[in-house]
């Protein structure tokens, strides 16, 4: 195997300009790897965790707002007005069963799914309870009864269903959470080795420049000092020829 001592002086340079060029696109490498890992948990985020927890966020909402509609009915005894507040009603109703059905299509991970099933399951006992309420009230005009009704099974049911929804968007939180920090980490740890082969590069592309100079420059200086002592007519020069490279080989 031939030393690097006695390697031509265009494979010292291929070499060492090689070893920098390798280390640059290793850095390449693992910065386009890397940036693709962060892209996918970005989109991630985006098209999946970040929309079933707004979904749970608008489901609640809509939930407290037919709560309150819910009150509205013992206060006003226009019929018109409380036609409209029954629309708005059946307009909420219609709007969290959608919601739920898309939830329902989104949710991948098994405690999630269980999360849904107990709002599907809280969300009866409150429809039912409100339904009772509101024919005690409008269709029989038992208010006494209605409000015993809304206060002792509609609002506990509400309380119920609330908390079920609640829960989950606390779990898709702490799933959104928990793909911020795994983007830190991959972007952390990306610039960490970035930096390391930046270093490295530099380092060895530095060293490497400084021994292939020196290995050439010094047999040259060598050569050139030979040349001007035969030039001045000495022929008693001593000629050491230590290298089988281009510049040993001139001094051979």
């Amino acid at each position: 195997m031939i030393s690097m001592k006695n390697a031509k002086i265009g494979v010292r340079l291929a070499i060492g300009f090689g070893v920098v060029l390798v280390l640059m696109v290793a850095g390449i490498v693992v910065g386009w790897t890397r940036l693709a890992e962060v892209y996918g948990i970005t989109e991630k985020i985006v098209q999946k965790d970040w929309t079933k927890s707004v979904l749970a966020n608008e489901i609640m909402a809509l939930a407290n707002d037919n709560a309150k509609a819910n009150m509205e009915l013992f206060l006003v005894a226009d019929k018109g007005k409380i036609a409209k507040i029954q629309e708005r009603i059946d307009r909420n109703k219609g709007a969290i069963t959608g919601k739920i059905e898309k939830l329902e299509g989104s949710l991948y991970l098994a405690e999630g799914k269980a999360k849904l099933a107990k709002i599907k399951e809280a969300r009866g006992p409150y429809v039912a309870s409100f339904t009772k309420a509101s024919k005690l009230l409008l269709e029989q005009g038992k208010r006494e009864e209605a409000a015993r009704t809304m206060a002792d099974e509609t609002v506990p049911a509400l309380d119920v269903f609330i908390a079920a929804i609640k829960d989950l968007g606390d779990f898709q939180g702490k799933i959104l959470e928990g793909s911020r920090d795994q983007a830190e980490e991959i972007n952390r740890s990306s610039r960490n080795v970035m930096i390391v082969l930046g270093i490295a590069a530099v380092l060895l592309g530095a060293g490497f420049a400084f021994w292939v100079t020196r290995s050439i420059v010094r047999p040259l200086k060598s050569a050139v000092g030979v040349a001007n002592q035969l030039a001045a007519g000495d022929v008693s020069a001593r000629i050491d020829a230590t290298s089988k490279d281009e510049t040993g080989q001139l001094l051979a």
